[in-house]
Formats: C-alpha cells, sequence, structure tokens
C-alpha cells in the first residue's frame, strides 16, 4: 500500500513539473524524484494510459500536448496558510502596481478552499503584517515595479532620469533590464547602463522618472542574476584599509555595505573587518559617519585622510 501511494504521488509530482516547463528529460526526472530512468519511463506511460497526452521531443525529452491543463488543484492546509503569509509579506515589500494583482491571487486562492479553511485563512492574513513606519522606503516609492518586470519579460530599453547617491545630480539614463532583488529594505535593478557601458546596480527609491521605449534589447544568454550579485560581493578596489567596531555597527555595516567586506573577525564583541574600496578619500568620508564608534587600524595614509577631513569639517562650521 505505501508504494502504491509513493507511486501515486510521484505521478502528480511529475505531471506537475511536465505541466511547469516546455519539455522535460527523463533523466532529470528521474534525478528529482530519486528512481530509475526504467521507472519513469513506466510511469509516463503509465500518465499516457490514464489520457495524459504527452509529446516526445526526439533528444530533448517529454512534454504535455500544447492546451492541455490540469484541472484545479486544492491546496493543504499547510500550503494555503504559506501562500497567504506569502502574499501578506510581498503586499509589504512591493509597490502599487503590484497590490491589486495580489488582492486578487489571495481571492482567488480563497474561492478554492473549503468554508471551515477559507475563515482560517482569512482569520490568519487579518492577523499578519509586514508594518511600514512613515517616511519608510517602500512608502515613498512610485508605482513602478510592474513597467520595470514588463521590461525584462519584453527586453524593452527603459529610459529613466537617475539621481546620485549624494543626491546632488539627476542623469538621464538607457538601460537595458536584466534583474530585479531586495536587500537591505530596498529594492534594486541591475541593468547595463548604455551611458556608463558596464552593469549598474540602480536603486528604485532614486528613480526619479521611468517609461518604457520601443527599442528592444539582446539580453547576454551567460548573464545570471545570482552569479553576477555573488561576484560583486568579492571586493575589486585598490585601497584597502583594516578598522574596529563593535558588533552592533558592524552589522550595520555587512547590510548596507556588503560588497567591500574582504575579511570579518570577532572577538570579545568587537569586530575588526579589512574593507577594500576604489578611493581611499571615499572611505575617510564614509567611515567618519560612523563618529567614535569606528577605530581605523591601518594604514597609516587612511588614518591620515581622516585626520584632514575632520580638520575641514571643523573649518566648514567655525
Amino acid at each position: 500500500m505505501k508504494n502504491d501511494l509513493n507511486r501515486f504521488d510521484r505521478l502528480i509530482g511529475i505531471l506537475l513539473v511536465l505541466q511547469s516547463g516546455p519539455v522535460v528529460r527523463a533523466a532529470d526526472l528521474a534525478s528529482r524524484f530519486g528512481v530509475s530512468i526504467r521507472t519513469i519511463y513506466r510511469d509516463l506511460r503509465s500518465l499516457e494510459a490514464a489520457g495524459v497526452p504527452l509529446a516526445a521531443e526526439a533528444g530533448d525529452g517529454y512534454r504535455l500536448v500544447q492546451g492541455y491543463q490540469l484541472p484545479p488543484v486544492m491546496f493543504s492546509p499547510s500550503e494555503s496558510v504559506a501562500l497567504m503569509t506569502a502574499i501578506r509579506l510581498s503586499e509589504g515589500l512591493t509597490d502599487d502596481s503590484q497590490k491589486a494583482s495580489l488582492d486578487t491571487a489571495r481571492h482567488k486562492i480563497l474561492s478554492i478552499l473549503p468554508h471551515h479553511l477559507k475563515e482560517s485563512v482569512n482569520r490568519l492574513h487579518q492577523s499578519v503584517l509586514v508594518y511600514e513606519p512613515l517616511g519608510s522606503v517602500s512608502t515613498i516609492q512610485q508605482p513602478r515595479m510592474d513597467a520595470i518586470q514588463q521590461a525584462i519579460l519584453s527586453q524593452l530599453i527603459l529610459a529613466i532620469d537617475y539621481q546620485s547617491g549624494g543626491g546632488k545630480t539627476v542623469t538621464h539614463r538607457q538601460i537595458e533590464p536584466y534583474g530585479l532583488f531586495y536587500f537591505s529594505n530596498r529594492w534594486h535593478l541591475i541593468a547595463w547602463c548604455r551611458l556608463r557601458r558596464d552593469f549598474r546596480d540602480f536603486r528604485l527609491d532614486r528613480i526619479r522618472s521611468l517609461s518604457i521605449t520601443e527599442e528592444t534589447f539582446r539580453k547576454d544568454p551567460a548573464f545570471h542574476l545570482h552569479s553576477f550579485l555573488d561576484s560583486q560581493s568579492e571586493p575589486s578596489g585598490t585601497a584597502t584599509f583594516t578598522f574596529r567596531t563593535d558588533i552592533q555597527t558592524a552589522t550595520v555595516i555587512r547590510n548596507q555595505f556588503w560588497m567591500g567586506i574582504s575579511d570579518w573577525e570577532e572577538s570579545d564583541g568587537l569586530v575588526t573587518i579589512t574593507y577594500t574600496s576604489q578611493q581611499l578619500d571615499w572611505m575617510a568620508r564614509w567611515i567618519l559617519q560612523f563618529g567614535n564608534r569606528v577605530r581605523i587600524l591601518g594604514p597609516e595614509s587612511a588614518k591620515e585622510l581622516v585626520r584632514e577631513e575632520l580638520i575641514r569639517l571643523t573649518d566648514h562650521y567655525r
């Protein structure tokens, strides 16, 4: 009986995999479900015998015949709760352009749940909240997530006006959008910048205006968002300095300025960090924001730059 149940679960799983992708290889199915390729072939024949229309692509694998769809599936209580929690979380992390779609999806899920489960899920939805303090990033972002995602999917050039980190300059850019990621309470867009001729990280809250053009671009097939972000976390600057700080300040630095950290050592409640930057003079201004919570250990040239910056700051307020 147990083997029959395992096979039934596997058949349903294979059907779901086939519906979610264009072509699936038997070897990939065998690896996914932990069985032999011969067993997968038997399972596929069983699905065909049950009326599931399968098409074999020579040298590629199997797919469902175009137009075939599974009937609506029923969610388990734990799946329903997980989906509702994910929707509530997403509502707090996106902008108004997507909140209506999330609400529609929530009602569609509720519509297929039995009455007793629907009541429980509704109560949970009212008991989970992503709190947005006044002035938080999510409340000041303009609705543009839908437009950016549309441009990514359709490979369309975006025209943006982008504000610099210091807030003093706004430049007009044409960018090729590759991917979005959420980090440190902010959404970021990775795109090829035609002005800078390189990939750039654009914070959505610094985009002052945005429009989708009709011009298309060809995405580099070798680009993978996760691999790109991993590569950016590897220090590539030319100036390296070491400083010591408390664990709370170190955590802030790691959360917001992680791309420059090349070494991290904790001892007796303090953290020694080795940081790599493109320019030491930028580092001097950056490090001063942490006041006496940070002490530079070396090199001596880094200490001297901080002293000089302090003198300029003191003269400014005389």
